[in-house]
């Protein structure tokens, strides 16, 4: 199922499909806060962020079963 949603979705849907499965307020904010600093820092170096780089760097906030689960790749 991670697998697919990765070819499917570019950073940004897949940025918001993460959203939905984030239950827990406070790491739905680290989650966002995350995201932008990545995503900016990116974009200020005028490079793209591809699905794995951005999974790996956003499942890294926490180890929370309902964040990670869905963009496991394994």
């Amino acid at each position: 199922m991670g697998a697919l949603i990765l070819q499917r979705k570019r950073p940004g849907e897949l940025f918001e499909h993460m959203i939905q499965q984030v239950s827990d307020e406070f790491i739905l904010d680290e989650v966002i806060d995350r995201w932008l600093t990545y995503v900016g820092k990116y974009r200020a170096r005028g490079k793209t962020c591809g699905n794995d780089e951005v999974v790996m760097k956003l499942s890294s906030v926490r180890t929370d079963k309902e964040l990670v689960a869905p963009f496991d790749i394994n």
